[in-house]
């Protein structure tokens, strides 16, 4: 979870926002702190929560209270039952960002990641995980546009490669699995079955000088004609 809501507060919920009890100390709390119900959506300044990571956007739930002391340094801690909901931004530690919608405290629906090593996703989420459609490019300028299962290539998609090649096809558990389609640079190409990134099953492969080899492969390689 990446907005974690890991500290318990009792403050009342239609207070207006001067009082709170944290553990046993009553603190004072200052004139800008508000205090939501909590199936309100509040828009929030950029805050520290757990991790290091920072979040900047829309809440649901009682208002981040402030721990003694550290009202300016910016460090607040999460109310009872709050949680990052709605739009908003994401940073953690390592350099990675999120932005797009959250739902209690996941990232779920439609968002950006842009991670430590230059890759990015942009699709739908679930539950924290991608899943739905989207977009990813990999570090070494891959780039997968398809369908997403639980985090995973699963389903039809498209892989370019920066060589020029191309598949067309499906995945399984982000590997070409199933029916697909190939072309290489060099003009050579594939069609047919695949089975844990190799052609495997029924297909036909043309060369690049346009000689048809059909029949069956098992692990990357033509067995029968």
């Amino acid at each position: 979870m990446l907005c974690a809501d890991w500290f318990e507060s009792a403050i009342g919920e239609d207070a207006v926002g001067t009082t709170a009890i944290i553990g046993v100390e009553e603190v004072q709390m200052p004139s800008w702190v508000l205090i939501a119900k909590d199936d309100e959506l509040v828009e929030y300044d950029e805050i520290e929560i757990d991790g290091g990571a920072r979040y900047k956007g829309q809440w649901k739930g009682k208002i981040p209270l402030p721990l003694p002391g550290q009202v300016q340094s910016g460090m607040v801690m999460l109310g009872r039952g709050r949680q990052c909901h709605g739009q908003g931004v994401l940073r953690r530690p390592d350099g990675s960002c999120y932005e797009g919608n959250f739902v209690n405290g996941k990232r779920h629906g439609k968002g950006v990641f842009l991670g430590t090593a230059d890759n990015v996703y942009e699709g739908e989420w679930s539950e924290d995980k991608k899943h739905g459609r989207g977009k990813y490019t990999f570090f070494d300028g891959n780039t997968y546009d398809g369908e997403w299962y639980d985090d995973r290539m699963n389903g039809l998609g498209v892989m370019v490669s920066p060589d020029g090649s191309k598949y067309v096809g499906e995945h399984k558990q982000n590997l070409r699995s199933g029916k697909g389609f190939i072309a290489w640079p060099d003009g050579s190409k594939y069609e047919g079955q695949w089975l844990n990134g190799k052609m495997d099953g029924n297909g036909t492969f043309v060369d690049a000088a346009g000689q048809k080899k059909q029949g069956k492969w098992r692990n990357g390689a033509m067995v029968t004609k």
